[in-house]
């Protein structure tokens, strides 16, 4: 039988989930909206999603310590997996947090070649002070879920790096 027979006839033909452009779902054209209903700061592209005119170039203080935090929380899951020294973060943390993971990751055995890898879940930061913030997050590691928390200060000598000073693991 061929792949060609009205019997498979249904199974080549691709369906058409999406509208096409300008058209609604049911196949009726999208209402035209006037551009005093657009929100002020904002335009829209041709797909109808709103744009916003002007974006910050420089990131909050917040923003800076969260994006911070999450890439110091990831490196920790990668050296507690063994997947990279501690030596990497020398970047995001004193030295008395290093060799506190390094003496951590040590303890623990190598995982499994089949155990899945850490990853954050989520992490969450909370300023305490104009130099000072809280985080802690989630890990999924082999299979379990662990909480991680640490103390970020901006650094005293360059101003405005955030390095961690305290960290957690449980």
């Amino acid at each position: 039988m061929s792949c060609t027979s009205p019997r498979f006839a249904a199974l080549l033909r691709t369906p058409n989930y999406e509208p096409r452009p300008g058209l609604t779902k049911s196949g009726v054209p999208r209402p035209c909206r006037a551009r005093s209903e657009s929100p002020a700061g904002a335009t829209e592209n041709s797909f109808g999603h709103r744009l916003a005119r002007h974006r910050r170039n420089t990131p909050s203080p917040h923003e800076q310590a969260l994006v911070v935090t999450t890439a110091t929380f990831r490196l920790v899951a990668d050296v507690l997996d063994k997947r990279r020294n501690a030596n990497s973060l020398s970047r995001f943390v004193t030295a008395p947090v290093m060799r506190s993971l390094a003496v951590h990751a040590d303890a623990l055995p190598r995982p499994a070649a089949d155990t899945p890898l850490s990853r954050l879940i989520r992490a969450h930061c909370r300023h305490v002070s104009a130099t000072a913030c809280e985080s802690f997050g989630t890990v999924s590691r082999n299979g379990r879920i662990c909480a991680i928390a640490a103390r970020f200060e901006k650094d005293p000598k360059s101003g405005n790096v955030w390095l961690c000073t305290e960290i957690a693991l449980g």
